[in-house]
């Protein structure tokens, strides 16, 4: 006599429903999609950042090179000023020598003896 044993199967471990399956489904879609937009918004205020900071090097370079033109066209303007300021010097003690060597011997003073 052969005895034949029919296995059917027992859930016994309760599995989700198609409902709770779906709500946590939705939720790991709804995390993923925070993540990434959380991801997006940092890249973006870090490319931002760097724009900011170049447009602000940007403008920094280029003050300081007006600057170092504008410092320059002083220095010569400073320079030929000078320069000029050193020949009419130069010109009136000369003059002075002239003069005082001229009103030591004729004992009459020059225009150039008044001005100095």
């Amino acid at each position: 006599m052969s005895y034949q044993f029919q296995v059917k199967r027992f859930n016994w471990v309760s599995q989700p429903s198609g409902l709770q399956r779906l709500r946590t489904s939705n939720a790991r879609i709804a995390s993923a999609n925070s993540r990434v937009l959380n991801l997006n918004a940092a890249a973006a205020s870090t490319m931002y950042s760097a724009l900011v900071n170049q447009s602000s090097g940007n403008a920094t370079i280029t003050a300081q090179m007006a600057l170092a033109r504008v410092q320059a066209s002083a220095k010569t303007a400073l320079n030929a000023s000078t320069k000029q300021i050193d020949q009419a010097q130069s010109v009136l003690d000369q003059a002075k020598s002239v003069g005082t060597a001229s009103s030591s011997t004729s004992g009459t003073g020059t225009i150039l003896n008044a001005v100095a």
